[in-house]
């Protein structure tokens, strides 16, 4: 029983799907400073800022908008990390075929960011608002029809 505890102790400490952090955090930065930040098209706060950035496979989309400012987007990288691969390598090398299980990344666990740091210049826009992406707070209030009494 206790090997059994130990062979699965072994196997699962590599596997970054287990145990690495879920998140990563990005430190975004602007000039001005004050920029909308919208991380996949949600609200994430305004710069400077540090925002949490769910690890998957995909990479995740960075962008600042403000008024009067041409919309920019943070060039956000990830790699493996290779703690984790040597690791899971090591384990299916070793504890085959038990550790190689622990070498499926489907969530991208094993994802860390290039640069933890992104700070853009936010140029102006040709019109004063060209490319701003408002957030709701910024749209008008819908129409309202005024229906005069009947007689």
């Amino acid at each position: 029983m206790k090997r059994l505890l130990l062979l699965n102790v072994l196997v699962l400490s590599g596997c970054a799907t287990l145990t690495a952090p879920k998140s990563l955090w990005l430190t975004v930065e602007s000039e001005p400073a004050g920029a909308e930040i919208r991380v996949d098209g949600v609200p994430a706060g305004t710069t400077p800022a540090t925002v949490e950035l769910r690890k998957s496979r995909e990479t995740p989309l960075v962008q600042l908008a403000m008024p009067g400012r041409a919309p920019a987007t943070c060039p956000v990288r990830t790699s493996a990390g290779g703690g984790y691969v040597v690791a899971d390598t090591l384990m299916c090398v070793f504890l085959f075929p038990f550790g190689c299980v622990a070498l499926i990344d489907a969530n991208g666990a094993w994802n860390e960011l290039v640069h933890e740091r992104c700070a853009l210049v936010l140029s102006p826009g040709a019109d004063g608002r060209d490319g701003y992406v408002p957030s709701t707070s910024d749209l008008p209030a819908p129409p309202v029809e005024v229906i005069p009494p009947s007689l």
